[in-house]
């Protein structure tokens, strides 16, 4: 017998919409996420937001490194 989480006190159903859906509902001029960034009202727990970024890349070869 299949349980019908609409009749189980116990069941819970968690909906998430789709990407596609949530790219629908964005206005098109809306700025693109930034997952480097953090809410102001976050705690300062340490965490180092910048540590995640990577470095900037460096020329390989220098002719004079020291100048």
């Amino acid at each position: 017998m299949p349980i019908d989480p609409r009749q189980d006190p116990h069941a819970r159903i968690v909906v998430k919409p789709l990407p596609s859906q949530i790219a629908k509902r964005r206005p098109a001029d809306a700025a693109p996420d930034d997952p480097f960034v953090r809410a102001e009202n976050e705690d300062d727990d340490g965490y180092d937001p910048y540590s995640d970024r990577p470095a900037e890349r460096e020329p390989l070869f220098s002719e004079d490194p020291w100048n």
